[in-house]
């Protein structure tokens, strides 16, 4: 364990050299292809208390783990023998089956239903939209590869997954908890131009986990496969999400549907053509590595004390966030990271995580995100070209992601491509309307909520170890979660500005809000020396504005736009 936080701190100069000493050893004990720090087990009483409650009754006894990934191939994954007391291991199970349809002269989708169906009782439906996407003539991709190499390729990824992951080897939940834990981070990941200069006023400690590309397509073939125990749904008892993709395969199939679970199969295909046929000469798949890291902001920050002018912000119109490479892109997150992408839903996350597949594999570890807390992904790249939104979202082809390869440090043999993404979930409130009333208004505008999301954004782009990159975002929490958009670009302008990070904030063609913000942009400009605080004051002041309006005129007359109210206040002065 070790703290990013406080570098100054002689407790913390202790626990980096102990942390590194530590990395070191189990460096020098185990294979470099594993590049996850190796954790010991739990106590065997301490683990026997928490696995008590999590062991599933019926035919499958999967004693899973309260701190811990189980992994398919974990010994503790079991089940017992129908018509007998005879505890058996459910991957000598899967590895039966699946080597049996990987044997057969020709693959076929109901032999692969099958083997899903024997060695996991959860999937109740067929491979639906994979048979449709076979059908269809029209589709991007070869179709014709699908079960000739690529599935059986996902096949062998998942047969192989004990030489990948080492039986001790355990993957921990990252779930905020007041901890800093770096996975090999110390030791060879080093970012270019990082400053750490507000890191006295901003108090946060980070959770970082490594994967190489290998690691993650292992991770995503089981997944595929549904072999994960206890993850085809949502566990609301140790707040994970579900992670194989049993939604995917039998949920009703629309386009958009087929289109996600394309993009995954392309996602296999180019990391078989890549790795496989040696079309990635340069780079083999255990040398570039993906990172996750929890971003946990340690105590609430002081808005009303910070006198740190409004930072630097571009306003961009109709182009679109992927459109702009070096810079931290933001994803509109869901409590549950990922929201619905191997699932039903198709909005900007889910399309992100389709496209970018790797962004996938923290499903498996990170918990439901507290409000503290947010997600960066390093080196997710994308994969797949894409159109639409929505229902209309469609697979169009390849994608050669143009971010540069990236080596970790002068004296390593890792490499990572230069992306960044940072997560994170906004507040969800009962409208999705523009529109707003004065008391839905007065919700958003709640001391307590506005509070939450500023923690929240502030915990998304002050990422202390990350060079200065600008924060690409836009309307965050604005679609069906019902956030006021003039607001909530208020709230990461000042995020940022406390970041001390631009921003780059899109529109999405929304010219009535995109007038006005720039409108306001060029009154603070001239005003001159617009702080954090003199903004997060005058956001309470629009409060007793709207408690006005709601006493005299209740929901029959709206107030001020809250732009044209900042104004106003401001050229007052």
């Amino acid at each position: 364990h070790n703290n990013h936080n406080n570098h100054n701190s002689k407790s913390n100069n202790n626990n980096v050299s102990s942390g590194q000493r530590q990395f070191q050893q189990s460096r020098n004990d185990n294979n470099n292809n594993n590049h996850y720090q190796r954790t010991s087990p739990i106590p065997q009483s301490q683990e026997s208390s928490q696995q008590s409650q999590y062991q599933r009754s019926g035919q499958h006894q999967n004693k899973l783990s309260y701190n811990f990934v189980t992994l398919p191939c974990d010994q503790r994954n079991t089940y017992i023998e129908r018509g007998t007391n005879i505890e058996k291991s459910c991957w000598k199970k899967i590895i039966s089956m699946l080597q049996a349809v990987r044997n057969r002269p020709t693959i076929t989708i109901e032999a692969l239903e099958a083997a899903i169906r024997d060695y996991n009782n959860g999937f109740r439906g067929n491979l639906s939209n994979l048979r449709l996407i076979l059908q269809d003539k029209s589709n991007p991709i070869d179709v014709g590869k699908i079960m000739k190499n690529t599935i059986p390729f996902i096949i062998d990824l998942v047969l192989d997954t004990e030489n990948i992951f080492y039986e001790k080897e355990r993957i921990p939940f990252l779930s905020g908890d007041g901890s800093s834990i770096v996975h090999e981070f110390d030791q060879y990941i080093r970012f270019p131009n990082s400053k750490q200069n507000y890191q006295n006023k901003v108090q946060k400690c980070s959770q970082f986990i490594w994967f190489t590309h290998h690691q993650v397509a292992c991770l995503l073939a089981n997944a595929f496969l549904c072999t994960f125990p206890g993850r085809n749904s949502c566990d609301d008892q140790r707040q994970i999400p579900s992670f194989n993709f049993t939604a995917l395969h039998t949920s009703p199939h629309p386009k958009s549907q087929q289109a996600k679970l394309t993009c995954i199969l392309h996602y296999f295909e180019r990391i078989r053509l890549e790795q496989i046929c040696g079309q990635n000469k340069k780079y083999s798949w255990d040398q570039v590595s993906v990172g996750y890291t929890l971003e946990e902001l340690k105590y609430d920050f002081s808005w009303e004390k910070d006198v740190t002018e409004l930072g630097v912000v571009h306003i961009y119109d109709s182009e679109s966030i992927t459109d702009f490479h070096n810079q931290i892109h933001a994803d509109f997150a869901n409590e549950q990271i990922g929201g619905g992408v191997i699932g039903a839903g198709n909005v900007q996350e889910e399309i992100r995580f389709s496209v970018s597949p790797e962004c996938i594999l923290s499903r498996l570890f990170v918990r439901y995100m507290k409000p503290n807390v947010s997600l960066v992904i390093i080196g997710a790249q994308q994969y797949c070209s894409f159109q639409g939104y929505g229902s209309e979202f469609r697979f169009t082809g390849d994608f050669i992601d143009p971010n540069a390869i990236a080596n970790c440090s002068q004296n390593s043999n890792r490499f990572y491509f230069d992306t960044h993404m940072t997560c994170f979930d906004a507040l969800f409130f009962s409208t999705s309307s523009n529109d707003h009333s004065t008391s839905e208004l007065l919700e958003q505008h709640h001391p307590q909520n506005i509070k939450r999301e500023l923690n929240k954004a502030l915990s998304a782009f002050c990422i202390n170890w990350c060079s200065k990159k600008p924060i690409a975002t836009g309307h965050w929490g604005c679609g069906v979660f019902g956030g006021e958009r003039e607001l909530k670009f208020i709230i990461q302008w000042m995020a940022a500005t406390v970041s001390e990070r631009e921003m780059s904030y899109f529109m999405f063609s929304d010219k009535r809000t995109g007038d006005a913000v720039k409108k306001f942009i060029g009154v603070v400009e001239s005003w001159g020396g617009l702080t954090v605080q003199k903004l997060f004051n005058l956001l309470s002041l629009y409060r007793d504005h709207l408690v006005e309006c709601s006493r005299t005129h209740g929901d029959t007359k709206k107030p001020k736009p809250l732009i044209k109210f900042l104004t106003e206040m401001i050229l007052a002065e």
